[in-house]
């Protein structure tokens, strides 16, 4: 947040906060995609976050290391089996950014794009 121009101006006037939020909903995905048993759950909603945050102007390596912070932390506050599992997740949500450039105007988040 404090490197990135462009994330400091979205969450204006309390940057901090408003990258807490975010990170909160990533949080919240994860936990959804836990319980449902199903990662691919988590990786569209990173999918879906990237392009929202692109344009918006954030960078996706923003929104990487957003997720590694997060990966980083619950693997040494998370119990071993609830950590390896939520490493796992994330780290398949990170291959996200393998992918090419979604186009900003026309990506939506459906039923049928997280399914299979």
């Amino acid at each position: 947040l404090q490197a990135d121009a462009a994330a400091r101006k979205l969450y204006s006037p309390d940057p901090f906060t408003g990258w807490q939020d975010f990170l909160s909903a990533r949080l919240l995905e994860l936990a959804a995609a836990a319980e449902a048993d199903y990662p691919k759950l988590l990786t569209c909603q990173v999918r879906w976050a990237r392009s929202a945050m692109n344009s918006r102007g954030v960078s996706d390596e923003t929104l990487k290391t957003s997720l590694k912070c997060l990966k980083a932390t619950l693997a040494t506050e998370l119990s071993t089996a609830n950590a390896e599992l939520a490493v796992h997740y994330l780290d398949k949500s990170l291959s996200v950014f393998e992918e090419a450039k979604p186009d900003t105007q026309t990506t939506q988040l459906t039923v049928s794009s997280c399914s299979g």
